[in-house]
């Protein structure tokens, strides 16, 4: 039987109320644009792009998209229902990848694997990203501060400085808590050209990718 399925923009509230219910953290994170995927009018799958959680000026990464004059892109969610069918998903994330590249011109979009909770990727996979490895967070931090989470990057933006006594200061309770090595995965929206092109420029970080074993079996 064929299934109809349409992708389209979500608001921020559908995303949340999606995210709440089949995401595991409950939340869109610092999701911006979010899409959906329906399956004969059923929302099946969302999922949200946002800034990314480090400086996308810095690094190898922001080297090789100022040389090919792309975007740095993240993205932070994304869940399926527990009646969508098994490739839901990876479908999804093929399709908005293209929708953000119609909405932000050629981009690379950074997706991570979360370890702590046995992620090795299986989905970034099935989308044919680029494995680069495992981050190495070196004493990087997430924040808490009155009551917002924040990332290492957006606490220096706002307040200025991560220093702990003067964060303080800002908050009394504030909480921090140190980031887990995540495997890392890039995926391209460009056109073939500039995509062929970008790919030779990542051959060099690209690793083969994590299986499953006994350890981590996510």
């Amino acid at each position: 039987m064929l299934i109809h399925s349409q992708l389209e923009r979500v608001s921020r509230a559908t995303a949340e109320d999606f995210m709440r219910f089949f995401e595991h953290l409950g939340n869109i994170g610092l999701g911006v644009w979010h899409w959906g995927l329906k399956l004969d009018g059923g929302l099946a799958g969302v999922v949200s792009y946002g800034t990314t959680c480090f400086s996308p000026n810095r690094g190898w990464l922001g080297r090789i998209a100022s040389e090919t004059d792309c975007g740095i892109i993240q993205l932070c969610r994304g869940a399926s229902a527990t009646w969508s069918p098994k490739n839901t998903a990876s479908r999804l994330i093929s399709l908005a990848n293209r929708g953000m590249y119609q909405l932000k011109g050629p981009i690379m979009i950074i997706a991570y694997a979360n370890r702590k909770i046995k992620e090795i990727g299986t989905i970034y996979q099935a989308c044919n990203a680029i494995y680069t490895g495992q981050t190495d967070p070196k004493g990087q931090a997430d924040y808490i501060i009155n009551g917002r989470r924040l990332t290492g990057w957006q606490v220096r933006k706002i307040y200025g400085t991560r220093d702990r006594s003067k964060l303080s200061s800002i908050d009394p309770m504030h909480q921090i808590f140190p980031l887990p090595r995540k495997h890392r995965y890039i995926m391209l929206a460009a056109p073939p050209k500039k995509k062929r092109h970008m790919r030779k420029l990542l051959s060099s970080f690209s690793r083969p990718y994590p299986k499953r074993n006994k350890k981590e079996d996510g």
